[in-house]
């Protein structure tokens, strides 16, 4: 009970309206740079006018170009035919068309504008079959650019005699029709079937789902979500350099270790093939999916969606601005005291000192809770207003057991804090046996402020490799958003070291046990009348 009223007295002693406003304004201004700051996914994605117009524009130029000059080589003639051709489909298509990944810019260039063309070819069959098929004229690779494939095409037609010509200009007649009505039509999930049909893509679960649930357009969340299972398949099923591989690729850098690399890409596997079943989940029962990408993945932000609870998970990051408001407004709990003279009144009390202490404590421990958790509620509705607050409402999805959960967002999201608080509670350890034993405000609050800045670069310091052994130290841990969310930095500078998470945390809360009895220890034996 003595210990509860001095946590009182505490809150009493620190706590004002002027401190809480300061603390709301700053945490206002870090949650509005996270919420703007942080990878902003398809926030600024390009419109239609921005992308195909610009070819437009540059193509009617090529096409008015051509149409001014009195006389034309049979290459200059079928580069205007296929400028026409493109900017007429492109003109239909560009008011409902995001970019160049579009379903149907893709279905544009890389299946109907080839066809067209090829039957341009055989309609023109004097010009660029007859005295071209008798040489060898194949001097570029194939690609999906239709503007860069001419010569393949004439290749590929002379194998054919007239006769088989004519049936392929019919088939590719139909193909050609078909296309075009897969564009008119607008829809996803037919040109899904039709890719389906001409072999183009795998039949797989996610593709079906897509089908039942007739997505139509490729920036839908759930055929983004298809998107990413794509390239996670793929790393999920790809296979990790042999250590002799390894050591060619890798020679000009001695200081790698294999079994790091080995460790690390299996990891990256194991991951892929978890969020991969999570987006599963997230495609049958249409629940966003808040997956924290990072470069290793090889997803792009141009097939990532928005989703408001990415943006609240950047709470962890706050954890820096909680110790630097802890350092600053607490980092004189006890030196006040003894500045003050108000310690004397305090000792002389019956009360015994590690109870004052575990009370200064507790109180610490406790206003480190209470202003992150002021801080989640101001980023949650900064996040709301900008995203939605929807998806702050749907379950987070885990992979647990081997199959895919269901639980409580917030609930999960407090679990981490939880987890990310072991970082803290060292941070007000460290900071209280500063404050304890120098009984110099100003010095703690300075080394208390450095250090938590310092977390902030933490990571830049591993990726030269310098101080590899930092990682077992609470310093690497006081911004766990960068290990919770895998960035792309963080896992960079992972690479080069020996890295185990679970053990960090265990060696940080062992030293933020001694730090508070080695406080106990030196402050019981302090002469303080004297102070």
């Amino acid at each position: 009970m003595r210990v509860i009223n001095l946590i009182k007295s505490e809150f009493i002693k620190n706590y004002s309206i002027k401190r809480f406003i300061c603390i709301i304004i700053i945490l206002l201004i870090s949650s509005l740079f996270l919420v703007n700051s942080t990878n902003k996914l398809l926030d600024n994605k390009n419109t239609s006018k921005n992308t195909l117009q610009v070819s437009i524009d540059s193509f009617s130029s090529s096409i008015a170009e051509f149409e001014n000059k009195k006389s034309h080589t049979i290459d200059e003639e079928y580069n205007y035919y296929l400028n026409k051709k493109y900017v007429s489909y492109a003109e239909e298509i560009k008011d409902n068309t995001y970019d160049r990944k579009d379903f149907k810019y893709i279905l544009l260039t890389e299946e109907l504008l080839p066809l067209v063309m090829k039957n341009y070819l055989i309609d023109n069959n004097e010009k660029y079959l007859s005295n071209n098929c008798n040489q060898d004229i194949f001097d570029e690779h194939y690609s999906n650019n239709v503007f860069e494939n001419k010569n393949t095409y004439i290749n590929e037609l002379c194998k054919y005699p007239i006769n088989e010509l004519n049936d392929i200009y019919k088939f590719n007649v139909n193909e050609i029709s078909e296309l075009e009505n897969l564009l008119k039509e607008n829809k996803y999930y037919l040109y899904l079937e039709h890719e389906i049909e001409v072999n183009r893509i795998d039949n797989n679960k996610m593709v079906q789902l897509l089908i039942s649930k007739k997505v139509e357009s490729n920036y839908d969340y759930l055929a983004l979500n298809y998107q990413q299972y794509n390239i996670l398949e793929a790393i999920s099923k790809s296979e990790i350099e042999t250590k002799q591989e390894f050591e060619e690729m890798l020679k000009n850098y001695p200081h790698q270790s294999y079994s790091i690399f080995f460790n690390h890409n299996s990891k990256l596997k194991q991951d892929a093939t978890i969020y991969r079943d999570i987006l599963i989940y997230s495609t049958e029962n249409e629940i966003k999916a808040n997956i924290h990408y990072n470069t290793n993945d090889s997803i792009t932000e141009d097939i990532q969606y928005q989703n408001t609870k990415l943006k609240v998970d950047y709470i962890l990051h706050l954890s820096i601005i909680v110790c630097l408001l802890i350092s600053i407004m607490n980092g004189g709990i006890i030196s006040n005291e003894h500045n003050r003279g108000t310690i004397k009144k305090i000792i002389t009390a019956p009360v015994r000192r590690w109870k004052i202490l575990l009370s200064k404590f507790i109180y610490l421990v406790l206003d480190a809770y209470i202003i992150w958790f002021i801080g989640l509620i101001i980023l949650s509705v900064v996040a709301g207003l900008k995203y939605g607050f929807t998806d702050l409402f749907t379950p987070q999805l885990i992979y647990k057991g081997g199959k895919v959960i269901e639980v409580n967002y917030y609930l999960y999201l407090l679990k981490d804090m939880l987890i990310a608080s072991i970082s803290i509670i060292c941070f007000l350890s460290i900071m209280f046996f500063i404050s304890a034993i120098s009984l110099n405000t100003s010095l703690t609050v300075g080394i208390s402020t450095f250090l938590s800045i310092t977390s902030l670069s933490i990571w830049l310091i591993n990726i030269v490799n310098t101080f590899k052994y930092i990682v077992y130290t609470p310093l690497w841990y006081l911004d766990y958003c960068f290990i919770k969310t895998n960035s792309g930095y963080y896992i960079n500078s992972l690479d080069q070291i020996n890295y185990n998470k679970n053990l960090g945390l265990l060696i940080t809360l062992i030293i933020a046990i001694v730090f508070y009895i080695a406080t106990n220890v030196v402050y019981s034996i302090r002469d303080i009348k004297n102070k």
